[in-house]
């Protein structure tokens, strides 16, 4: 099982973000055009399962093994899109000339985003199950899309081990064109220790 692949151990969310941000374990892909930052970061489902662990800490090793198993069978991502310097403005106001206009870009965002994205391992190519855009209500210039590819025969496993792959975006929103993001040579994720 992936929660046990390696030597390294973390023992809290805290933990766990921070080794997912390190540039040197390969989980985050950040790419800027024009004006905009689009950051990919790869959640692990040991991610979640330290989630679980921060709301309720009586869980005990049996209810992990049973959380782990429940995300093993998906791939999680978070898109960040921001600007690239603080001054500038939110991303889903900016450029939008008209109230038609501003409707038509939160509805993109929040309900049409399944359709520009999928990933690619090899000749293996899949669509989000679901695409979920998180709504901070205009606090932050950027957002948060939350991406999930459910896997039918394979695991988490399965495909950050081995060959490749690759999550591909066309902005059709921002008109940046087409981005891909690789992930290879992932290093196994860290042990949970309770």
């Amino acid at each position: 099982m992936l929660l046990c692949s390696c030597t390294q151990k973390v023992s809290s969310l805290n933990e766990m973000m921070t080794w997912l941000n390190d540039d040197a374990n390969g989980y985050c892909n950040v790419r800027e055009v024009d004006q905009l930052e689009y950051k990919l970061k790869f959640m692990p489902s040991s991610y979640f399962v330290l989630r679980e662990l921060s709301v309720d800490p009586s869980l005990k090793k049996k209810d992990i093994d049973s959380l782990a198993g429940l995300y093993q069978n998906s791939l999680t991502f978070i898109l960040t899109i921001k600007p690239k310097t603080k001054e500038q403005l939110d991303i889903v106001t900016t450029g939008v000339s008209d109230k038609e206009e501003f409707e038509s870009k939160v509805e993109k965002l929040n309900f049409g985003m399944k359709e520009d994205l999928y990933l690619l391992k090899g000749d293996t190519r899949i669509y989000p199950d679901l695409v979920s855009m998180e709504n901070d209500y205009g606090v932050t210039a950027g957002r948060n899309f939350m991406i999930v590819f459910g896997l039918e025969d394979e695991t988490e496993k399965d495909w950050i081990t081995g060959d490749e792959f690759s999550l591909y975006y066309e902005d059709m929103v921002f008109k940046s064109g087409v981005m891909s993001f690789k992930f290879c040579e992932l290093e196994a994720v860290p042990q949970i220790e309770i």
